[in-house]
């Protein structure tokens, strides 16, 4: 059976463990962070395509792999297989989270969760954008949250 979902490419990575990842490089978490700042300031504005993953254009998937890649974490490559990474966690969230839209059983999204209740994500009609995690239910009615980075701590 194959579940299709709005940001998902074909591509595939070996799965993650159910841990969040360590970042390599010995950063701190704090450091990871503030690191996850600065990356997702650069990729501000790039244009959404489907199953991009490039500075070029990128998918939501995309995007995210891009991200934690430039912070020394390999994700997988489609929201689908991104669902499944890191552990679940329920609010608070932490900054690094990711934020999984889901509607009918189906992953259809997914974004990065930056704190003070903002998201970062590749939308389809704007771009890579900062906005209101309540901006996600637009594209489904149900958000779960997986945490990657180390808590900090």
């Amino acid at each position: 059976m194959l579940i299709l979902s709005a940001c998902q490419s074909t591509a595939r990575f070996a799965q993650l463990s159910g841990e969040p990842a360590r970042p390599t490089g010995g950063h701190t978490s704090s450091s990871v962070q503030e690191q996850l700042q600065r990356v997702v300031q650069a990729w501000i504005g790039t244009p959404y395509c489907r199953g991009g993953a490039e500075a070029g254009c990128v998918d939501c998937s995309g995007f995210v792999q891009q991200v934690f890649a430039a912070l020394g974490i390999q994700l997988p490559r489609t929201s689908l297989e991104q669902a499944r990474v890191g552990s679940s966690v329920q609010e608070p969230l932490a900054p690094g989270d990711l934020v999984i839209v889901s509607a009918a059983g189906q992953v259809r999204h997914v974004a990065i969760y930056l704190g003070n209740g903002q998201i970062v994500h590749a939308s389809r009609r704007r771009g890579v954008v900062i906005e209101p995690l309540q901006a996600l239910f637009h594209i489904g009615p149900h958000l779960h949250f997986r945490r990657i980075l180390p808590a900090d701590g």
